[in-house]
């Protein structure tokens, strides 16, 4: 079963899986979720957001009030990438990119492991 947020927007709660979340913004005291098929923007500390998040590796905050799905990014080259560009904070730029390999590596370890395995031949 897939992770998801619960989100309260007042009058009603917004559900998004995790794995549909871009990124996070923040904006003085909101949070703007940019998903794939909306964005929404919700009373909430940017805080609070990195504690939600914070079991599941693909979400890193890259700069201050900036939470990125590691799963969308395209590039690390001037800045994180994913349709839109963030500056990286460049204090943490290293860790950020080591984080960033490593989950990559993990991911392509998982569909590895779950590809078929050729029985071999015997001679």
């Amino acid at each position: 079963i897939e992770s998801y947020l619960a989100l309260d927007a007042g009058k009603y709660t917004i559900y998004f899986l995790h794995s549909e979340i871009l990124y996070i913004t923040a904006e003085a005291n909101y949070c703007v979720v940019h998903a794939k098929e909306e964005t929404c923007r919700v009373r909430i500390t940017f805080q609070k957001f990195e504690e939600m998040l914070a079991e599941d590796t693909r979400f890193c905050t890259i700069n201050r009030g900036i939470l990125v799905n590691l799963d969308e990014i395209t590039s690390m080259q001037n800045g994180i990438s994913n349709g839109e560009t963030f500056p990286i904070n460049a204090r943490r730029k290293s860790e950020i990119q080591d984080v960033f390999t490593k989950y990559r590596f993990m991911q392509r370890r998982k569909r590895l492991a779950q590809m078929p395995q050729a029985p071999l031949e015997e001679s």
